[in-house]
């Protein structure tokens, strides 16, 4: 009796210092800027009663359905994903901010995540017809026509493979729309962060399959995000970032070709799209180096959203005159989700 006793106690102490020891390790972000004064709460619309975390309670099934679950995986057919329209959500940033946003849910379940972060210029409206393409999920919805901009069009754009389903995710920055502001640019870094690690909460969706997009304010924060979302390495995994007319806009702790390099030697692509007269926007996607980096050059003087033209000519690579950037868009995501999308290959 005494020998057994021993031997629980062995074991008991020995589990305990196999579990303290996978606590330590963790990269560390840089401390979060504190919260600006704002006068009153942000008027942020209510979430969707449907539940969208991975983190809320489910009970405990039994031993027997337990197993049996176990034994016979449920099906495809029997995934029931929740509404099409888009949901009002609440995304927590840095100094307990709360940012508005929408959440886009995907048709299948285990699904990638597409976090798309507007422009300086606009807010997270500018995405509410790339993202039902995104979404792929057009005989549910009715996709609305909010401007006469080509962004807003979504005739041109190239069509989605029927089996693949985007969850997606847009927002406003902190100072847009309802979204508090948290006293500078750099807050707009921690929005970003907050935007990614609420989408890999979310149920039914895969968190190491999530890919950011952005404009402007959003190019950078894309990046930026993507690059400081995995250095946590907590939540999930980024698997790559596309820039619309970057510029180094948001923190002084590390430039955008920096954040793009920290990405690309991580295996997943980084992309940059930007016009040749767009002060530094072109310059900074040239730089872009390495087997999963790309920059596209257009002609003009185009910034941010308005760069998905359906004219937009290439000029650096020299692409034909029937691909569109929309067309780069998709190729992007084919490439980070190593999915096939298209039967274009842009080079």
């Amino acid at each position: 009796m005494r020998q057994k006793i021993t031997l629980i106690v062995a074991i008991f102490l020995i589990s305990a210092l196999v579990l303290s020891a996978c606590g330590g390790g963790q990269a560390e972000l840089p401390a979060p800027p504190q919260n600006a004064d704002s006068s009153g709460s942000p008027s942020v619309p209510e979430p969707a009663e449907a539940n969208t975390s991975q983190d809320s309670a489910e009970e405990e099934p039994a031993p027997d359905e337990a197993a049996e679950s176990s034994e016979q995986p449920a099906s495809a057919d029997e995934f029931a994903p929740l509404p099409a329209e888009p949901q009002p959500i609440q995304i927590t940033s840095a100094g307990d901010r709360v940012l508005e946003g929408w959440y886009y849910p995907a048709r299948v379940d285990n699904a990638p995540v597409v976090v798309l972060m507007h422009w300086a210029k606009g807010n997270m409206g500018d995405w509410q017809v790339i993202a039902p393409w995104l979404q792929n999920r057009l005989d549910e919805i009715t996709v609305p026509q909010p401007g006469s901009e080509a962004y807003y069009d979504i005739s041109w754009f190239p069509p989605m493979p029927e089996e693949i389903s985007f969850a997606v995710v847009a927002f406003n920055f902190g100072n847009f729309g309802n979204s508090p502001f948290g006293g500078d640019r750099e807050s707009w870094v921690w929005d970003a962060i907050g935007a990614l690690n609420f989408a890999s909460s979310l149920e039914g969706i895969d968190p190491h399959r999530i890919s950011a997009i952005g404009a402007s304010i959003g190019a950078d924060g894309a990046v930026d995000s993507c690059y400081l979302f995995n250095d946590a390495g907590e939540m999930g995994t980024c698997i790559g970032a596309l820039s619309l007319s970057p510029g180094n806009y948001l923190t002084e702790n590390f430039i955008y070709p920096e954040a793009a390099e920290y990405i690309e030697l991580s295996g997943f692509p980084v992309w940059c799209l930007a016009a040749e007269n767009d002060y530094e926007s072109p310059a900074l996607c040239s730089v872009l180096v390495g087997e999963h980096a790309q920059g596209f050059i257009f002609a003009g003087g185009a910034h941010g959203m308005d760069l998905l033209t359906q004219d937009q000519v290439f000029l650096e690579p020299a692409l034909p005159e029937d691909v569109n950037p929309m067309m780069v868009i998709q190729e992007f995501l084919e490439v980070a989700y190593r999915t096939p999308l298209n039967d274009f290959n842009i080079p």
